[in-house]
This record gives C-alpha cells, structure tokens and sequence, in this order.
C-alpha cells in the first residue's frame, strides 16, 4: 500500500500536475485593487493554474444603491508586455487541465498506475475549476462575489485587469474599472530552472475554423510534446453526399510561420476517411514536432483533394498559437 502510494505521488510530481486534496497553499501574487463609486475590486494571480494558465482570482463589492450585472467574459487582462487578452470560458479551462497528453505520459513513465493518478487528479482538479469559475451574474447593493477568471497563459511579471461588461439596473452600461499594476508570484516569475524542468506537454485551446465549398474543418485543440504535434480537429459535411477523405489525408500538412512544412503521421492519426451526408466527424491528426511555443507563433493546417462526388476541395485554417 505504502509502495503504491509513493507511485502515485511520483507520478503526480514527474508530470507537473498538482498533488493533494487541494491547491489553497500554494503562494499568490500580491493584490491589485481598484475603486470606483459604485464598486470595489481586488485581485491576485492564484499560483495553482500555472503552467496551463493565468488564475486570476478577483473580489467585488457592489457599493451602490443598485443591482449590477456582470459579465466576466468580458474582463481584459493587459499585460506589461504584448497584447491584450480576453479570459478562457469554463470549457476551455477545464480542457486545460483535463490534458489528454499527460494520461500518455503517466502510462510511459508508470504504467497503468499513472494513467490512473492522473486521471484521479485530472478529475479533482476540473471540479476546483469548475467551483471557483466566476460566472455571469448579478451583484445586489452592499453584496460580495468572489471568483477566478482564467486567462491563457502568457510570460509576464505585472499587467492591468480591466473590468468591463459591467451594467446597472436601469440597463445603462458602467465604466470599466482598472486594476492596475498587478504582478505575478514571484515564483512564477523567477524560476529555479534546477527545480522547474521543462514542461513535456503544452496544450492550447483554440477556435480556429475554415470553409471551402460544403466542408468546413475546425481546430479545437493543439497538444504540443517532444515527440510530436497533435491536432483535435472536426470536419463538418453539408452537402447531401458522402465526403472522401482518404486522399485528404494523405496531403495534410502543417507550416509555421517561419514556412517549414511539417507531414502528418497516418498511423498514428485517428480521423476517419469518411464523412456522412450533412454529418459530421472528429478526430486527431498527428504531425511531426514543432517547437514549443513561442518558438512558433502560428501554423496554417491545409488539408487537399476532399472530394465529394466529382468536386474537389481544399481548406485551410490558420491557427493562432
């Protein structure tokens, strides 16, 4: 039992992911704050979401006489370098943490008991995201809501925190209020590189889509490791007959931005070469290694010869990284 466990927690450290019941001891940044008439606010980076993203977790307080609405989706993080962010919605956080890639990478390191670890705490933490997610809502005179707000993670040691999408009663829209001169924890700032390995595994959401003709492609998701490039993608059909992807496949490729082109892995890809009429498909396309980024900023996935009957089409999609 005792050997079991040292297992698991090996697993959990080699693989970067948060060990314990929780993550409320790990170290924050300082507060910002901020202070208008009718709202108080305060925030801080929360040290748990790092590397998968920016947990920025604020407090208000409704100063006024009246209701207010709030939409968190619309909060702006503007770093000191780079540019302005909108936060990650609760799909996109969660599918942060709930990484296929380290599953992969707890089986190669440990067997089936790193799958399982993994998956344990995978699962712990995405219920921590999901309960400390700030949503749409409304702030009653004199009350206080706290929350996270997630952000996609950037290099950086201060920013601003704009929170706009704020509304009264009455409908009529408020004034953004700047939390200024926020900073990071001094730990995610100034790493030990001795004691901060390279992360294997990064993932990035994105909503990337192109059309050509009736067939779309999107790109939800793409898993960068050492080994390889993983793209989740979705080809959506609307016309009335069948799509064949079989050649499409075949001349898949990815190019960065710098024009390097990189070839699919057939057999490792687990996209199906057929799309039924007005129907749909998803799966993954595998590619040899890009860098990491910021080594790459972007790739453009064209995928050539998808054929429907005598048509043939070819799409690309530009994905931001």
């Amino acid at each position: 039992m005792k050997m079991t466990a040292v297992v698991l927690i090996c697993a959990l450290v080699v693989l970067g992911l948060p060990a314990g019941a929780s993550a409320q001891s790990m170290p924050a940044g300082p507060l910002c704050q901020g202070e208008v008439q009718f709202l108080n606010a305060a925030a801080s980076v929360q040290q748990r979401g790092i590397p998968y993203f920016v947990e920025v977790e604020v407090i208000l307080v409704n100063r006024s006489q009246t209701k207010i609405q709030m939409d968190p989706g619309r909060f702006v993080l503007v770093p000191d370098q780079g540019e302005p962010a909108g936060p990650l919605t609760l799909e996109q956080a969660v599918r942060a943490v709930r990484n296929p890639g380290q599953l992969g990478m707890g089986f190669l390191l440990f067997g089936v008991v790193g799958v399982i670890a993994n998956a344990v705490t995978q699962d712990r933490w995405a219920k921590e995201v999901e309960a400390r997610y700030l949503k749409a809502g409304e702030l009653a005179p004199g009350s206080i809501v706290k929350g996270s707000v997630y952000f996609k993670f950037i290099r950086m040691t201060r920013f601003d925190l704009r929170l706009e999408g704020l509304d009264a009663e009455t409908a009529a829209p408020l004034p953004p209020v700047q939390l200024t001169g926020c900073q990071m924890p001094a730990r995610a700032v100034q790493p030990d590189p001795a004691a901060s390995p390279t992360p294997q595994v990064r993932m990035i959401a994105l909503t990337a889509r192109a059309t050509s003709g009736p067939v779309a492609l999107a790109v939800s998701n793409v898993e960068f490791t050492r080994e390889a490039t993983v793209l989740t993608v979705t080809v959506e059909n609307a016309a009335e007959a069948e799509a064949n992807l079989y050649n499409a496949l075949g001349e898949t490729t990815l190019t960065d931005n710098t024009g390097k082109i990189y070839q699919m892995r057939m057999l490792r890809s687990d996209l199906v070469d057929r799309v039924p009429p007005r129907g749909q498909v998803r799966g993954r396309l595998v590619f040899e290694p890009l860098p990491f980024p910021p080594a790459v900023t972007s790739a453009v996935l064209t995928m050539r010869e998808i054929r429907i009957g005598d048509d043939v089409y070819e799409i690309k999609v530009e994905l931001r990284l």
